[in-house]
């Protein structure tokens, strides 16, 4: 804003930052003026006929919840498993738990398989190290098993509803004939570290911006795999085709003719995947804000970008290949190609910046430190506003505003990177062993502790 500032009043032109700036403005105003839309139908008139529905009508909700577990600290394992053991509401639950990358166990994975065994149903163990083909065989076993309901809710080993009726709240999503797939409200179960509060913040930002429109028109481009449910007959037989799935292209190399054909195994973007299956079936994919969980975060900054650069892989590398069918889906094909317009020009933006500031021969009509603190107050106010929901909930996070710039301008770059090195989409790179190559795989049902 206070480029903006200067360029307008002070040098008197149109800048080409000027127009960019606005354009941002433009972008984050209509999402969160959607969104505020989809939080008065949910938190208004829809929410009291939703409690009597759920809490004190009866319902014939049958649900599976399809637990992939890897490498996860026992004591938030329990209690997520504990959470879902205790949801409500539901006529039938049935919950199928894969201990994933289970090779060479540890104590705490020893314990995770009796935190498994004491709340599921179905256990199995296997050293697969694909969450992929983890999702595909546990609904393979929940369909041989019986226990295959009419939906399904794939979670993560990490999540913790928030009470005892979100997975009811997802399941009363399902009235509508239409909906193809409900996700929860998520947010961070620790904020101790500064990653973990950045993540919390974005998370939240999110809730309020992007998630929250696109269910207004029945369209959230991806259901996180944290915790989300699904129509069953949508994605069974879809399913198969997850771990198989293969991304291809064309990079630049050393070697004549300085390219290269690349090929890459899908690793990521299993929650997208599915998600885009909905879509394409001609379904709704939406957010029940009152259905809340929290999940763990990156914890360092190490993990916080690799995790970023995961999810920019294939958020971005899954526009471009859904192209064919995914301008019937207005609002997500806006949303996504949008995320890439910002991240890429934020890039320009901020090195633009730093270019003029040292390098423009063009005479400074005030002087240099007035710039920098007219650039610094400008970002602050910049920020502010757009994260005003945020900050309007948790005012103390004001006082890691400028730690929270930093860092999102920082992943802008990490997004540019990961837009343009898509054959990583066969990487996870967070969980220790889960890259590595598994030979001579076992998928073995377990029923007492090891």
């Amino acid at each position: 804003m206070g480029k903006v500032f200067y360029d307008l009043f002070l040098a008197g032109i149109v800048s080409w930052f000027v127009i960019v700036w606005f354009s941002f403005a433009f972008i984050m105003w209509h999402r969160r003026h959607i969104a505020k839309k989809l939080e008065r139908i949910e938190f208004e008139a829809e929410s009291a006929r939703r409690r009597m529905r759920v809490e004190h009508g009866e319902n014939l909700f049958e649900v599976t919840t399809l637990v992939t577990c890897a490498k996860e600290d026992p004591v938030v394992f329990e209690l997520a498993m504990a959470k879902l053991r205790a949801q409500k509401g539901l006529h039938k639950h049935a919950i199928i738990v894969m201990m994933d990358a289970f090779e060479k166990p540890s104590t705490d994975d020893l314990r995770c398989l009796e935190v498994a065994l004491k709340y599921a149903d179905v256990v199995y163990k296997t050293n697969v190290c694909d969450k992929r083909e983890n999702l595909k065989n546990l609904m393979a076993i929940a369909r041989e098993k019986g226990l295959l309901y009419r939906l399904a809710a794939p979670m993560d080993s990490d999540t913790v509803c928030d009470h005892d009726w979100v997975v009811a709240y997802l399941a009363d999503a399902f009235i509508d004939p239409k909906v193809g797939g409900a996700t929860t409200a998520q947010r961070c179960l620790k904020v101790e570290t500064y990653p973990e509060r950045i993540g919390d913040w974005l998370e939240n930002a999110r809730l309020k911006s992007s998630m929250a429109a696109g269910s207004y028109y029945g369209q959230v481009g991806c259901l996180p795999g944290r915790l989300y449910m699904v129509l069953t007959e949508i994605i069974e037989e879809r399913i198969k085709e997850l771990p198989e799935e293969v991304w291809t292209g064309i990079r630049p190399c050393r070697k004549f003719p300085f390219f290269e054909r690349w090929e890459a195994k899908c690793k990521a973007g299993d929650d997208r995947q599915i998600t885009n299956y909905i879509l394409e079936a001609g379904y709704r994919t939406v957010l029940i804000l009152p259905a809340g969980v929290k999940t763990l975060v990156p914890d360092t900054w190490d993990k916080l970008w690799k995790t970023w650069r995961r999810w920019g892989t294939s958020s971005q590398g899954y526009v471009y290949r859904t192209l064919p069918w995914l301008w019937r889906k207005p609002f997500v094909l806006w949303h996504y190609t949008t995320d890439i317009y910002i991240s890429h020009a934020s890039v320009g933006l901020i090195l633009s910046w730093f270019y003029a500031l040292f390098f423009s021969q063009d005479v400074l009509l005030v002087p240099l430190s007035v710039i920098l603190a007219l650039s610094f107050g400008g970002v602050m106010l910049t920020f502010t506003i757009r994260q005003w929901p945020h900050l309007k909930e948790n005012p103390r996070d004001f006082l890691i505003l400028p730690l929270f710039v930093a860092v999102v301008s920082y992943a802008q770059f990490v997004r540019v990177q990961a837009h343009w090195t898509p054959w990583r989409i066969g990487v996870w790179g967070t969980r220790e062993g889960v890259d590595e190559e598994v030979k001579n795989t076992f998928v073995v049902e377990v029923t007492t502790p090891a």
